[in-house]
């Protein structure tokens, strides 16, 4: 790309920095407000709700509700069928594939520092391998939530088998051999180690256990950043990915709109290390009965996804899919993961965790972090992102393109939110099924 593209892209940020306004305070002061339960547990649910979740037992509900002479034996049986629906239980990942209809396998992993992560399958033994990987605070589930529709469901239907990941301290990745998520040293971690140690852990299991030598990998936002920096820092992983595909990719965020990370990276470094310390970060959500919050008030769903993903990411989501993706997302990550988004945002560059200069010169042996490697990615990749996205910016994706030798492929540039890529009904015609068509070209039929 030369010197012209780096300069074009520096100034783009500083332009950038200079229209940040107060505004972006505001989800600072939601944030603080609820920052307990966001942080230590599920989002709040209201009291009166609640309170009927809580307070009412399944054998003598009806005693509960009303005495004999008040209410009918029908009515009891209507609210005894309602309070089984409000406290519905949340499948796990493979009882939500198996309600489709498909096979599922589960598989442990552990990695060098002793995280143990799970991954689910849904296997076709003897075909080629596919493997995804999830987003920021989401998890495998995120792949086959879409029924018949979703994007893990598409590929096996196409005769694929299917790999989905988990990255330590999502819901799904809680396991360690010597700490429990008690233990403040259990989210000592951003996505540095999901780069360096989860990912080729998880790959390595997959390879051996499917006996090929190399898989297609299919990642979403954060998916695809621990995927560049595992193929730039080794470059070994390269020959063993055959088509890297990624959805609204996020290395570089310098152009950030999600006013909520953009928010957090005004505050500096200390004020967020004394507000949030090492703890878990929006670590579950299943046992809020969104199937009737969603119902009850759409817009305050939706206006949960609005924060967390860009209100761009909402729009196409109809009301029955958001409850079913909120049973599932968020799905966790620690405070220092986030605390390394912010970072990236005032940094403009995609490099590893900051420590501060004293921590810096022993982990790396320099008082600055080190910065990742893409200029040697030679790997086959493929983009696909969004011209309404916040978090990933058309901008950092088209500069993170233009940095791989040979740069991308292909491209497809869509009027997409960043959550769009994997939640939306649309994705099914707009993106899985060009996907499909990509890796028949450049990898089944490749001569």
């Amino acid at each position: 790309m030369g010197k012209d593209r780096i300069i074009q892209y520096n100034n783009s940020i500083t332009k950038t920095k200079q229209k940040m306004k107060l505004v972006y305070l505001i989800p600072i002061a939601f944030f603080l407000l609820f920052a307990n339960s966001i942080l230590s547990d599920p989002l709040d649910v209201p009291y009166s709700l609640q309170k009927l979740v809580n307070n009412f037992d399944e054998e003598d509900l009806a005693e509960k509700l009303a005495t004999e002479t008040e209410i009918s034996l029908a009515a009891r049986q209507k609210n005894h069928a309602l309070r089984k629906y409000i406290l519905a239980e949340e499948k796990t990942v493979p009882q939500l594939i198996r309600s489709y209809g498909y096979p599922v396998e589960e598989y442990k992993v552990s990695t060098s520092d002793g995280y143990i992560l799970t991954i689910h399958r849904i296997p076709r033994p003897n075909s080629r391998v596919i493997y995804l990987q999830h987003g920021l605070l989401d998890s495998s589930a995120t792949w086959v939530l879409s029924d018949n529709g979703s994007l893990a469901f598409t590929l096996w239907n196409a005769g694929f088998d299917v790999w989905m990941g988990n990255s330590r301290g999502n819901k799904y990745s809680l396991g360690h051999k010597t700490l429990n998520p008690q233990d403040a040293r259990f989210w000592e971690f951003s996505w540095d180690q999901m780069s360096e140690l989860d990912l080729p852990a998880t790959l390595n299991v997959v390879l051996s256990t499917t006996k090929v030598s190399t898989l297609t990998y299919i990642g979403h936002s954060q998916g695809c950043t621990v995927a560049f920096g595992l193929l730039g820092a080794k470059p070994e992983w390269q020959s063993k990915i055959n088509l890297l595909i990624s959805l609204a990719p996020a290395p570089f965020i310098g152009h950030l709109k999600l006013p909520f990370v953009k928010g957090l990276a005004l505050l500096p470094a200390l004020t967020l290390n004394l507000l949030f310390g090492k703890r878990g970060f929006m670590k579950d959500s299943s046992d809020i009965p969104f199937n009737v919050v969603c119902n009850i008030s759409p817009n305050f769903c939706h206006n949960i996804l609005c924060l967390l993903c860009g209100c761009n990411s909402t729009t196409s989501v109809p009301v029955n899919r958001m409850s079913l993706l909120l049973q599932y997302f968020p799905a966790g990550t620690s405070v220092q993961n986030m605390m390394h988004y912010t970072q990236s945002v005032k940094s403009q560059r995609f490099q590893k965790y900051d420590y501060g200069t004293k921590e810096n010169m022993k982990r790396y042996g320099s008082p600055n972090p080190p910065v990742y490697n893409t200029r040697n990615i030679t790997t086959t990749s493929i983009f696909f992102y969004g011209s309404e996205d916040q978090l990933a910016d058309d901008v950092d994706v088209e500069y993170l393109m233009s940095q791989l030798l040979p740069p991308a492929q292909e491209k497809y540039k869509l009027s997409y939110g960043h959550g769009d890529f994997v939640w939306a009904p649309s994705a099914t015609v707009a993106v899985y099924q060009p996907i499909l068509k990509l890796i028949y070209k450049y990898v089944v039929n490749k001569k």
